[in-house]
């Protein structure tokens, strides 16, 4: 066939060539030819796939592939509900769109299995709820306001006079679903929801794990508030092996839930009375937190369960009610701890009704009692990201966003025992039940004492957030749930007393205004410090023991070096410092007579301070001001929750500069972002768990660029400690094979494991953390850092029990001293010492299952390799000041992982 072609190809050529040699010879123009016949028309090819529709059309589901359907992202809107008589027959219309706002039609696919009653929409289901006002005699909370479902009961025959079971919260997906073709719907639900209390009435109940009475009141009321929700969601027609496949006979389908990526929750607030619809800033509602406020940790709420149908926190409410304790037996407390399933717990409460799981389940490690399990959930094994105290991380009435919580204040307006009893769950406030009315409330009510006016029968009132000043005592009651810092969230000081001004929290802020290498090496730094908004101009009132503080700032020097043959790393490994208090007493330096007229003094560091000392090759050069002042303990003791004092908190992130008088020097990239940090830890380096942990202190490291400056690469010890490796496995733990163990040889941490807690956001969604264009080395500062990543030292020394077991680690090696970190021209690892390649390394923070570290090896990367046989320079010593040849530039990762590359990292991270 080539042969032929070659041929062809070569009379073609000859041919050309007698063409243009007649055409130069001017001959007579012949007569053109007889036109030939057309040919015949080619096989029709394979039709394509359906493009995008075109703006202003309709989509249709039904004619979407699985892929289109995997990518599909849905929004829309409740119209208006109606209630058809006789009885109370929901009726509700609604409009479905696409992300870009095109119509989407075709969702009435349905499935029946037998020998159930009624088929059933697979993809779109509906519920009704009822708020039952809160209960206030003469203006005292007694009970709050709750929601009560309707759709507590499921038919159990096969005929149109089905009988019906009771059962907890759930949805109706078996009435009539009308498709206008133009994304509009109208659903008729098969329930009456007046006949639901008839219904529950005619069952026969076992009276232990059925109890009427935990259905709560089912009667309906048209004159109340309602709540409409309807969920677009589900499997592709013929997927799903679960207990909710999309097929015709409702049974699991041999393929897997290919799933929409993006369902839909649409609610409706309305009185079927008048019809009225109910804004979600309305007094008479019941909105405590947004979802917003939810996604500031968890990025999409639900994206974990219910297979991510459900993500909107006003329909967790609604079927999260205190009705989810039926069908369940109280469970049982013996010495503090509970054990199997805790579904409904102690004092008739159900761990299901929202208000418990979601103070109960953010409580987690720090509950008194044990042996949570809900829904397989533990919760005594959950971590929460910052002070548990702070209620307004989650509870306040207007969010960033722009989305609102008419009543998110009731936290501290309106306490109930419900919600307190949920964190406070060891029953020492002195519960007592109501069965039927879904709570549980106190002898009097949490509101009478704990209020915030200070209209208390009891001298001893303690308010909840704050209160001014008490109109019987003459002085300031301390909130029970102010943070012991001041965050951006709950940034309100303890209020100054006149009589006791001493218990206001202090606030530092730290402004480093320039920081350089003068002629004789040294550094010559000019800071300021605000002390409660206003400039330090003395330097004896730099707050110190005798004034009530202790600790304060200190200068850190980050740089690098040169390191295993690469003469500009991309990465600091090295850094010194030098305190205030040492240049204050002159140990390290002098500090100017007096500041500017700005309030900046200028410090210079002496010979003394060597932990500052520049090297020669250094880049990247930045000097850090960090470090927390600590209040000393004067603080009443309801307020004073750890030992050693408060943090006087700065409100601003630790100060870096680029120190000058160096030629070049130019800042390391920037990866993270403190504000994104701040999401999830509301004031970062403040409420870290380590903290609690012992670990760090009150240094107050709050800017994520600073953890990468001391986290370096050539730390390692079995477990590499270095800022990729250690944020990636502590937030990966559900991911990850092998448990992360920062601390496997020694102190209280020792082979304890770091990240089991668990992570709230979405694993994927990288630009939850990170800035965009860094994790998928997109950017300009990204791209140029390529080269010279600097390669992590894994493990050095002996191993003992707490190592890894994978990896390759051999227990009866040892793996030689780390990389120096005295004052020598590189650093040089020890030739034993194990070490990852760079992209390999951080994405083996959450891919280290041996799969994926195969794969990586198999395409360049590098783990758990010896270092001298990179380094190829036998005979090197790990202080000897001479340059390794550069270690192997091998990863190819980025030729199918790199932007618009078939496995782009940001597109296959994105699926969220």
């Amino acid at each position: 066939m080539t042969l032929k072609l070659l041929k062809t190809i070569g009379s073609f050529a000859v041919a050309l060539a007698m063409a243009m040699v007649l055409a130069g010879c001017r001959g007579a123009d012949g007569r053109d030819g007889v036109d030939g016949k057309d040919g015949s028309d080619g096989t029709q090819g394979p039709q394509g796939e359906p493009g995008t529709p075109a703006p202003g059309t309709v989509i249709n589901a039904k004619a979407l592939t699985k892929e289109q359907w995997g990518e599909l992202r849905l929004k829309g809107e409740v119209t208006g509900v109606t209630m058809k008589t006789p009885g109370a027959v929901p009726v509700v219309r609604f409009k479905l769109l696409d992300e870009n706002g095109t119509p989407v039609s075709g969702m009435t696919w349905t499935s029946q299995s037998s020998p159930t009653a009624y088929a059933s929409y697979p993809n779109v289901s509906f519920s009704i709820a009822k708020l039952i006002p809160e209960d206030s005699p003469n203006g005292v909370l007694m009970a709050p306001s709750r929601w009560v479902n309707y759709i507590v009961t499921t038919p159990s025959n096969n005929t149109d006079t089905a009988t019906w079971t009771p059962g907890r919260p759930s949805y109706d997906n078996i009435g009539a679903l009308v498709d206008n073709g133009d994304g509009s719907y109208e659903y008729t639900f098969r329930r009456d929801i007046s006949q639901v209390n008839a219904q529950l009435d005619a069952f026969t109940y076992n009276g232990t794990t059925q109890i009427k009475e935990d259905l709560d009141d089912v009667t309906y009321d048209p004159n109340v508030i309602h709540r409409m929700t309807v969920q677009v969601a589900g499997a592709y027609r013929g997927t799903g092996t679960g207990r909710t496949p999309n097929t015709e006979n409702g049974q699991p389908s041999v393929y897997p839930a290919i799933n929409i990526l993006g369902p839909a929750n649409l609610v409706y607030d309305f009185i079927p009375a008048t019809g009225e619809k109910i804004a979600p800033n309305d007094p008479r509602g019941r909105e405590l937190v947004t979802t917003a406020a939810c996604n500031d940790c968890h990025g999409r709420l639900g994206h974990s369960f219910h297979e991510g149908a459900r993500w909107d926190v006003r329909y967790c409410t609604m079927c999260h009610t205190d009705q989810r304790k039926y069908g369940y037996a109280e469970s049982t407390l013996t010495n503090g701890a509970y054990t199997g399933a805790t579904n409904k717990l102690n004092r008739n409460r159900a761990a299901g009704n929202m208000v418990i799981l979601g103070h109960t389940l953010h409580m987690g490690e720090k509950l008194v009692n044990k042996g949570y399990n809900y829904a397989g959930v533990l919760f005594n094994e959950i971590g929460y990201p910052m002070d548990i105290k702070n209620c307004t991380q989650c509870h306040r009435t207007v969010h960033p966003s722009g989305e609102t919580a008419a009543q998110g204040d009731n936290w501290y307006k309106k306490p109930s025992a419900l919600a307190c009893g949920a964190c406070h769950e060891d029953g020492s406030l002195g519960y007592r039940t109501n069965r039927g009315q879904g709570h549980v409330y106190q002898t009097g009510s949490c509101q009478q004492c704990h209020n915030e006016d200070g209209a208390s029968t009891y001298a001893n009132w303690s308010p909840i957030k704050g209160a001014p000043v008490s109109a019987e005592t003459q002085t300031a009651k301390i909130g029970r749930h102010l943070v012991r810092d001041k965050t951006r969230n709950n940034n309100a000081n303890p209020p100054t007393s006149p009589t006791s001004p001493e218990i206001a929290l202090h606030n530092f802020e730290y402004d480093l205004r320039s920081v350089t290498r003068n002629a004789d090496g040294n550094l010559t730094i000019v800071f300021r410090i605000k002390q409660n908004g206003a400039a330090i101009t003395n330097s004896g009132s730099f707050p110190a023991a005798a004034s009530g503080f202790t600790g304060g700032p200190s200068f850190y020097i980050m740089y690098g070096r040169p390191q295993d043959g690469n003469p500009t790393p991309a990465d600091f490994n090295y850094y010194g410092s030098v305190s205030l208090a040492n240049i204050l007493n002159g140990n390290q330096g002098t500090l100017s007579a007096n500041p500017d007229a700005d309030g900046f003094w200028t410090a210079t560091t002496n010979d003394a301070a060597t932990g500052a000392a520049i090297q020669a090759g250094a880049v990247m050069v930045t000097c850090y001001m960090t470090g927390g002042y600590v209040q000393a303990g004067d603080l009443p003791a309801t307020f004073n929750t750890t030992a050693g004092g408060h943090i006087a908190k700065r409100v601003t992130p630790s100060k870096r500069v680029l120190v000058g008088g160096i030629t070049g020097n130019a800042a390391r990239r920037s990866i993270a972002d403190v504000n994104k940090c701040n999401d999830c830890h509301d004031l970062y380096g403040s409420s870290l768990p380590l903290r609690a942990y012992g670990a760090h202190g009150s240094s107050q490291a709050n800017d994520p660029s600073l953890c990468a400056a001391c986290h370096q690469q050539r730390n390692g010890n079995g477990w590499s400690s270095n800022m990729v490796n250690l944020a990636h496995a502590i937030h990966a733990p559900g991911k990850r094979t092998d448990e992360y163990r920062r601390y496997p040889t020694s102190g209280a941490l020792a082979g304890r494991p770091m990240g089991s807690a668990g992570y709230p956001g979405v694993l994927n969604n990288c630009e939850q953390c990170h800035l965009p264009g860094t994790y998928d080395f997109s950017n300009a500062q990204s791209q140029a850092a390529l080269p010279n990543l600097l390669w992590t030292t894994a493990a050095t020394g002996a191993p003992n029990a707490n190592w890894p077991k994978t990896y390759g680690i051999d227990t009866t090696r040892n793996y030689g001293t780390g990389p120096a970190t005295g004052t020598g021209a590189a650093v040089n690892g020890g030739l034993d010492n194990l070490v990852n390649s760079p992209i390999t390394h951080a994405c083996a923070g959450c891919h280290d299952s041996e799969a994926a570290i195969a794969h990586m090896r198999a395409n360049g990367g590098y783990f758990y390799a010896r270092r001298g046989d990179l380094s190829r320079d036998k005979d090197v010593t790990p202080d000897s000041p001479l340059p390794r040849t550069p270690f192997p530039k091998s990863e190819g990762c980025l030729f199918c992982h790199g932007s618009g590359k078939i496995a782009d990292i940001k597109k296959v991270h994105s699926k969220f």
